[in-house]
């Protein structure tokens, strides 16, 4: 059996755990990997022991997350739709799509990055930058930005890699750039004393080496391809992709969002809660990045079986999935709610630092059984082309639900009312989430 027949095999009839982790397990693997250098790029940041400098590059973290955000685009968009095509047996378009999402990502982020340099004096003091922290942004900010066309295109190999199974292949790239930003993290940061700057250098390092693994593998494809020949700027294309991921990078974006919010509400409690709350945003890290990983892996399961019109497969993938991650959340919050002040000690010896760390810490675990459900949602949702209940769940949880409740409740009960925000959000967008898959006109097979 050729492998492209097995690849196949593995969406269509394999049974349905083992195409589960097949999938999962090389993402999670490769997730972890990637979250290790991220506690370890805050790490070698908190072990200089300067909180602005901590504060300083937390205060930035939203414009990286509005790269990731953006790279969806193409990268969800695309594995989407591929995934439904492949389904459908449709080789020529996934092709002609799989060039449209590599490019179209590049030159969005040349566009991006452009955008950002020049509007640069007036984002900063947006973000919450004080006189203390604006240096430390600044040179973070500047390096960061310089990389965003490898950092933004980085986000579609990813994603469309795993389309038709090739998981592993996906897993690779991201441990390359993972690697490659533990070794020179230490180097930049302390050997060659470049703080902040160091760290964001050796990020948008990180990302190129990532990209040129992921891109490596595509010979190894036979529904996807980068050359050049194959690419095709059609407007149905263009829509296809942007109904599904432009709802994804909003959700990012909107998180990206929430999180500049979020820092400009904390500014008052001073640079220490600040860095209290980027500390245990990290550590919460360890939980998203598993959960994130394995929903988002089911999303090629379910788009293939979705084109194939193969519902009782569709029907026992899902309540696999679904049970899963809840229970997979549960045990996350169990662990890391009794071991919170180990974790942030991790980072900073500080016992201001700590204790604060730990309260934020355990009160963002509230939610995560609800995020989980959302995850999973979210995925059937783009998975299955409805983009009208992807962009309802991404504006209700961290906007048009989060966003008001954050500043009434940090009105209210002030720093107390900001840590209940995030859980009481979730709780309230899960059932959102619930009542929309009940409504969902794809969905209505299952039901039946």
């Amino acid at each position: 059996m050729s492998k492209t027949n097995s690849r196949t095999q593995l969406f269509s009839s394999a049974p349905v755990h083992k195409a589960f982790f097949t999938l999962a397990l090389p993402s999670v693997f490769g997730k972890l990997i990637m979250l290790f250098y991220n506690l370890a790029d805050t790490w070698f940041i908190a072990s200089t022991d300067n909180a602005d400098m901590v504060a300083g590059v937390a205060l930035v973290s939203p414009i990286f997350m509005i790269m990731i955000a953006l790279g969806d685009i193409f990268g969800v968009g695309g594995s989407s739709l591929i995934s439904r095509l492949i389904g459908e047996q449709k080789k020529e378009d996934t092709r002609r799509i799989s060039a449209l999402c590599f490019y179209g990502a590049l030159i969005l982020g040349g566009i991006l990055a452009l955008f950002l340099l020049l509007f640069k004096h007036p984002i900063l003091p947006l973000l919450g930058t004080d006189i203390d922290t604006f240096s430390y942004a600044s040179d973070y900010y500047t390096y960061i930005i310089l990389g965003t066309p490898l950092i933004l295109t980085c986000n579609t190999p990813m994603n469309l890699l795993r389309t038709e199974g090739l998981a592993t292949a996906s897993m690779i790239g991201s441990i390359s750039g993972s690697i490659t930003n533990i070794i020179l993290d230490p180097i930049l940061i302390f050997g060659l004393k470049m703080g902040a700057s160091g760290a964001a250098i050796v990020t948008v390092i990180a990302n190129a080496v990532a990209l040129l693994v992921y891109t490596s593998f595509y010979r190894k494809a036979e529904w996807i391809t980068i050359h050049f020949k194959h690419l095709r700027f059609y407007f149905e294309d263009i829509k296809n992709i942007f109904s599904i991921g432009i709802p994804a990078a909003l959700n990012n974006l909107m998180n990206s969002f929430a999180m500049a919010m979020t820092n400009r509400v904390l500014v008052p409690f001073g640079n220490d809660v600040i860095a209290s709350w980027s500390l245990a945003g990290r550590c919460t890290m360890i939980s998203t990045m598993l959960l994130v990983s394995c929903s988002f892996s089911s999303l090629p399961l379910i788009g293939y079986n979705y084109g194939q019109k193969n519902y009782a497969r569709l029907k026992e993938i899902l309540k696999f999935i679904y049970t899963f991650e809840i229970s997979l959340a549960l045990a996350c919050a169990f662990i890391m709610t009794i071991f919170a002040p180990n974790l942030i000690s991790i980072f900073m010896d500080d016992a201001t630092v700590v204790a604060t760390g730990t309260q934020i810490l355990r009160h963002q675990l509230l939610g995560i059984a609800f995020s989980a459900i959302i995850l999973i949602s979210t995925c059937v949702f783009q998975a299955t082309g409805n983009g009208k209940a992807t962009m309802a769940t991404t504006l209700s949880r961290q906007g048009l639900l989060f966003i008001p409740i954050l500043f009434l409740f940090s009105h209210l009960w002030g720093f107390q009312g900001i840590l209940f925000a995030q859980p009481l959000t979730d709780l309230l967008t899960a059932l959102l989430v619930i009542i929309l898959l009940l409504r969902s006109p794809q969905l209505k097979s299952l039901r039946s």
